[in-house]
């Protein structure tokens, strides 16, 4: 599953809204993606890049509300056994090994897009 950011319409397009992902070379370029905005249907292809960020499903938190990269989460480091209060999901290489792959039961608080402020009070 994706998700995609349009960064000058701050707006997040979730699966039904994201037709297709074009590749090239194996890998994404471009979305197809059909929205209403104030009622009205926008179709439209978004080059994916620094108008447009797209973002993976990496697995479910645990409230099974899935977890994609850009998404802050709050979770316990069982490496420690502590509450690691928020962290910004990221992929470290193409094996899908992910920023916060050792911490556990994992909750979504949003994203780094729609509320930048999460991280912010890490700080």
């Amino acid at each position: 599953k994706f998700r995609a950011w349009l960064v000058d319409e701050k707006r997040m397009l979730h699966d039904g809204e994201i037709h297709s992902i074009l590749l090239d070379g194996g890998k994404p370029f471009m979305l197809h993606v059909g929205y209403f905005d104030n009622g009205k249907p926008i179709d439209k292809y978004v080059y994916i890049g620094c108008r447009c960020v797209l973002m993976q499903a990496v697995w479910k938190d645990i409230n099974e509300k899935e977890v994609f990269e850009g998404d802050i989460v709050k979770g316990i480091d069982y490496s420690t056994m502590q509450p690691y209060t928020i962290e910004k999901v990221e992929y470290w290489d193409d094996s899908g090994v992910c920023s916060c792959h050792d911490l556990e039961d994992i909750v979504v608080l949003g994203n780094i897009y729609e509320n930048p402020e999460l991280l912010k009070e890490k700080q």
